[in-house]
């Protein structure tokens, strides 16, 4: 039977997982600075975007043993790659992108496997999942407008330099919060999944997917059509805010009965429309509501597939597919609008991402005769 964490531990390991969320933000937000200050092409940011999270993908892989010192271990190396990141130019910053992702993916990936395993029943699990990815969209939401505040301030590397300082914190505190469970499968005494493993590894690699596309895009494409300063400051804001507010609502042991696939179709479908809507109307008044509601749409689609896959099957090849997912689809937004000339081209892939997403769980959802969230 596994062990509750003991209370100081439980708020340890939740600050640093929203710190995780924050420190992700942080690329989406500072990245019109980093490509003005350093003059990079479109192709160049996401192929920075690309390193960050293929070493997040990496991550996934690394981390071994104790699972509290490998999070431990993934703050700090976040925390240097920041530090160093601050003081270096430009010439020498791509592996430093690929260190602070895979810092990045080990904490992540050691929290998440610390916190599941102190869960016996899947019903616990899927909560756990959604609330400590809540906690997630805390720091995600609040990252961008703090950085925009900051930056008015100083240049990036003062910023990164604060937040390396507050993640050494975190990994000091993360080592010192109590013994950490070693690596061990977790098995389900609930369910007997029908849904094949295929689909919902695929169902990962394109929710992560197009969440770090948007995110990391957002900021820059809402500073291209002409909007004013402050929606281009709240653009991305509102996007983590929606994802926090539908982990919120998904989280609540009130809203079980939300958990029920056509309420997770219904929030792919909101996704997909939402997304459409920022390329198809980028001028429009529905730019902010439509940011918000991409990320209420995508919000609780990856916590429960990892809560499913984590109860059923090898948690670390769902981590490594939507790591994937999290640097392939911002680094082909990347390509696609360098290509182009144009943003609102490369936000296509996303888009449609998201509608892809949306297929499949209409036919995954039909064929199986199962829900996907149970």
């Amino acid at each position: 039977m596994p062990s509750t964490p003991a209370p100081k531990s439980t708020i340890t390991l939740s600050t640093a997982f929203l710190l995780t969320g924050a420190a992700t933000a942080l690329l989406g937000a500072t990245l019109p600075v980093m490509l003005k200050q350093w003059q990079l092409t479109d192709t160049t940011g996401g192929s920075l975007l690309l390193l960050a999270w293929g070493g997040s993908t990496c991550g996934a892989l690394l981390y071994r043993g104790n699972l509290r010192r490998a999070a431990a271990a993934g703050l700090l190396l976040t925390a240097l790659s920041m530090l160093a990141l601050a003081a270096i130019n430009r010439s020498a910053a791509l592996p430093f992108f690929a260190l602070y992702g895979l810092g990045l993916g080990i904490s992540m990936t050691a929290i998440t496997l610390l916190s599941s395993q102190a869960t016996a029943s899947e019903t616990a699990r899927r909560t756990m999942m959604m609330r400590l990815n809540l906690l997630w969209s805390v720091g995600a939401c609040i990252a961008p407008t703090l950085a925009t505040h900051a930056l008015t301030h100083t240049r990036t590397g003062g910023l990164f330099i604060a937040m390396g300082l507050v993640f050494c914190a975190a990994a000091i505190a993360v080592s010192f919060s109590g013994p950490g469970a070693k690596t061990t499968p977790t098995t389900d005494d609930t369910s007997r999944l029908k849904i094949a493993p295929f689909a919902l590894y695929a169902m990962s690699f394109l929710a992560v997917g197009v969440e770090s596309a948007i995110g990391g895009w957002l900021t820059t494409y809402a500073g291209r059509t002409a909007h004013t300063e402050l929606i281009t400051i709240s653009a991305t804001s509102a996007f983590w805010l929606g994802l926090l507010l539908s982990r919120a609502l998904h989280s609540l042991p009130a809203t079980r009965w939300l958990h029920s696939a056509p309420t997770l179709i219904a929030h792919a479908a909101i996704a997909t429309a939402a997304t459409a809507t920022l390329l198809a109307a980028p001028h429009s008044a529905a730019f902010l509501p439509s940011a918000l509601l991409a990320g209420f749409g995508l919000g609780p689609l990856y916590p429960r597939v990892l809560a499913m896959v984590v109860g059923a099957y090898k948690p670390r090849a769902v981590f490594i597919v939507a790591g994937v997912g999290s640097a392939a689809l911002p680094w082909l937004t990347g390509t696609v609008s360098h290509a182009a000339g144009s943003l609102g081209a490369g936000l296509l892939v996303p888009s449609i991402a998201a509608a892809t997403l949306l297929l499949l769980m209409l036919v995954t959802s039909s064929s199986s005769g199962t829900q996907p969230s149970a």
